[in-house]
């Protein structure tokens, strides 16, 4: 088995950590970037070294599966003990889910060397008791947890000062997609009622929303029907395979009522193990093209031709929503991308960025953020003062009065630095004010419409799809250069930091920041810029003649140099 660039890396910081220290380590790996892969060389390279049984948890039998397979790959034996598979201690390494290990720990008495938890954010007492029983046994006992989601709802991140793990090693998703190695996503919002308004559900003590709230979505049978006739219109007549997160088992029902008949399929808490299979089975090779469930597929589902998501529950949990838009993420060679279908308003609620969905925090981060970073925006219309959450401004861009991005040389784009879409000035009539800083054309009557709109607001016409016409990227800029100044320094965050400062014709100076010390693999992107930076300027000898660049949520994203 040879492992893809970074996932090297997180075996080779895994093994780094645990050779000096005893504390838990953890590996943030986005779903579809290859954790069975990183646990299978794990597993083998500490067994190899040390000679001692090594114990795999997984939460499900699926996932159990997956890893066991993957360990097989590597053409090594291993064992597998869970009560719906079998239970063998038989090989050294041994893969597991924590109910069937904890209710007979009594025969694991020989010495573990480490154990590695898959989905580690959900490390439940089970777990804990397994971990303090094997390390009674050997006092050097090594944890280790992969997980796409590293946090719990409530509790915010699972590694840090005071929590149980240590990070040692992150995937960025977004430089997996520049790679080829995860699907590129797109996001289509339903129109203004097509959609289950969930906003307004509140998250109850117990971290759960009320049975109240869920049960208007499954009440709602007339908007279930325009949501799934919405879902089978968009993607019926792409290659792959649908799906469908519901809220219930009744809703579940009636949602599969609705689909093609023979074409679909669903699973539930409910359905029996043989069932469930063949469903799966079928899924993934059979007839059916969509699949419908409820808390059962959101983990271990490993079927490459999902290209479309249908989100019609709501979720309290960040997690869920990334394992749920996790199961498109899986490249395949009949899909160019991953639809995904948002009809419960979970983007709005759990991303910074609704045009980013992977802009995910840990609750105390986002709440710190909001409350922190906020920015006065003036509508250039009505000349009201919105107070709108900033966007990511990474390159520290300067913002213009109206709430925009400006340009290296201090020209106004059209890129809006805020998260804000539309001005929030009521008007003595009841009004709102018109002014939109993101927004979609309409190709009728040039009206701009809410990005969530699929009609227009003043013609009614047909709308294209809504990242089609989105407006918060602008254009590509060159620039000439007279002069040039380098700066070798420090970030805030002890990053090594080049400042190229960079003056204009007309003498205007323009700062551009380079990481340094960017990792190739988890920051793809910042290496790419340093290096293109390197490679144009040949190590820093020759002053670029001129820079072409775009802006790109708060980064000065580099296209080219010398172009003039």
């Amino acid at each position: 088995m040879i492992l893809r660039p970074y996932q090297q890396e997180a075996h080779d910081n895994v093994i780094a950590h645990i050779r000096k220290s005893l504390d838990p380590c953890l590996v943030q790996a986005p779903t579809g970037s290859g954790k069975s892969h990183i646990i299978a060389s794990v597993a083998k390279t500490l067994y190899g070294k040390s000679g001692k049984r090594i114990l795999c948890i997984a939460p499900s039998k699926e996932l159990v599966k997956q890893n066991h397979a993957k360990y097989l790959a590597t053409g090594e034996q291993a064992s597998i003990y869970s009560a719906s598979i079998a239970k063998s201690l038989r090989h050294p390494v041994v893969f597991g889910t924590p109910l069937s290990i904890k209710n007979d720990l009594k025969y694991f008495k020989q010495q573990f060397c480490a154990v590695i938890i898959d989905e580690c954010h959900r490390t439940t007492k089970s777990i804990l008791d397994i971990i303090e029983k094997l390390r009674f046994i050997n006092e050097n006992l090594r944890v280790i947890g992969l997980t796409a989601t590293p946090h719990r709802l409530g509790e915010g991140y699972i590694y840090g000062d005071n929590k149980l793990y240590t990070k040692v090693y992150d995937i960025d998703p977004q430089a997996l997609i520049d790679a080829g190695y995860l699907c590129n996503t797109k996001v289509v919002y339903p129109t203004d009622d097509n959609y289950y308004s969930t906003i307004s559900f509140a998250v109850q003590k117990n971290g759960m929303f009320k049975q109240s709230d869920l049960s208007t979505i499954e009440s709602a049978h007339h908007k279930t029907a325009n949501i799934i006739h919405d879902v089978v219109m968009l993607s019926e007549q792409r290659p792959g395979k649908t799906i469908i997160f519901a809220t219930t088992i009744k809703h579940a029902i009636e949602c599969h009522s609705l689909l093609p008949a023979g074409k679909a399929g669903i699973v539930t808490t409910n359905t029996k193990s043989k069932e469930r299979d063949q469903i799966i089975e079928d899924f993934r090779n059979g007839s059916l093209k969509y699949v419908v469930n409820v808390q059962a597929l959101t983990t271990g589902l490993d079927v490459t031709t999902i290209d479309t998501i249908a989100l019609l529950r709501v979720t309290e949990s960040k997690s869920l929503l990334q394992q749920m838009i996790g199961r498109g993420l899986r490249p395949d060679p009949i899909k160019k991308d991953c639809l995904i279908l948002d009809y419960a308003e979970n983007i709005k609620r759990h991303c910074r960025d609704d045009r980013d969905i992977f802009s995910f925090d840990s609750p105390e981060v986002e709440k710190k953020e909001r409350e922190q970073i906020q920015i006065n925006a003036q509508c250039p219309k009505c000349f009201y003062d919105n107070e709108f959450a900033a966007a990511p401004n990474p390159d520290r861009l300067q913002i213009s009065r109206a709430g925009y991005f400006m340009l290296l040389d201090g020209t106004e784009t059209s890129i809006p630095a805020h998260l804000g879409r539309r001005c929030n000035y009521i008007h003595k009539d009841g009004n709102r004010c018109e002014y939109r800083w993101i927004y979609k054309d309409c190709n009728e009557c040039g009206f701009r419409n809410d990005i969530a709109a699929k009609h227009c607001g003043n013609c009614d016409a047909e709308l294209i799809n809504p990242d089609d016409k989105l407006h918060h990227y602008g254009g590509e800029y060159t620039v000439k250069i007279k002069d040039w100044e380098l700066v070798n320094t420090v970030s805030k965050k002890g990053r090594a930091l080049l400042i190229a400062k960079l003056k204009d014709i007309h003498d205007k100076e323009m700062a551009v920041y380079f990481i340094t010390d960017a990792n190739k693999i988890s920051e793809y992107w910042l290496y790419k810029k340093y290096d293109g930076f390197m490679k144009a300027t040949k190590n820093l000898e020759n002053k670029p003649s001129s820079i072409s660049y775009e802006i790109r949520k708060g980064f000065i994203n580099i296209t080219g140099y010398n172009n003039i």
